[in-house]
């Protein structure tokens, strides 16, 4: 736990460091890279299982809650409903909105992903065509 700590302290001064000097040079580039990959980092050097364990200590998200399924969209004809909560795609696990966009551009545009999801308490799958879903969603915190 102290090591988690303390690397997440030394990742957020990195980001920090990073943003100062965006603004004092103007060059954004570096930092927008590295404030995309800072959420990826801690979860690529837990690794899943610990990663997930460490989210459900800390009372995160670690899975994506549907809110709403806009009327039309691949989400609503695959059968998705308000209330499931979005584990992985495409074999990809997903904490958050922002895992599931970047799950959704991998691979090959219309092409069937199989997501699973967990209804009631009951894991189950839905297939969907890769692209965009159609829901709003968020993180569902453990209880």
């Amino acid at each position: 736990v102290a090591w988690i700590e303390q690397r997440e302290a030394q990742l957020q001064l990195e980001l920090l460091d990073a943003r100062y000097e965006a603004q004092r040079s103007g060059d954004y580039d570096t930092y927008r890279q590295l404030r995309e990959r800072s959420g990826d980092v801690l979860r690529d050097e837990l690794g899943p299982a610990d990663y997930e364990r460490y989210l459900e200590g800390t009372g995160r998200p670690t899975s994506i809650t549907v809110s709403s399924v806009m009327d039309g969209s691949p989400a609503q004809r695959a059968g998705l409903r308000p209330g499931d909560e979005i584990v992985s795609y495409g074999g990809r696990r997903t904490y958050s909105m922002s895992d599931l966009s970047d799950a959704i551009v991998d691979g090959q545009p219309g092409q069937t992903v199989l997501v699973n999801i967990v209804r009631d308490g009951i894991p189950m799958q839905v297939a969907l065509p890769r692209g965009a879903v159609g829901i709003s969603g968020g993180g569902r915190r453990n209880r």
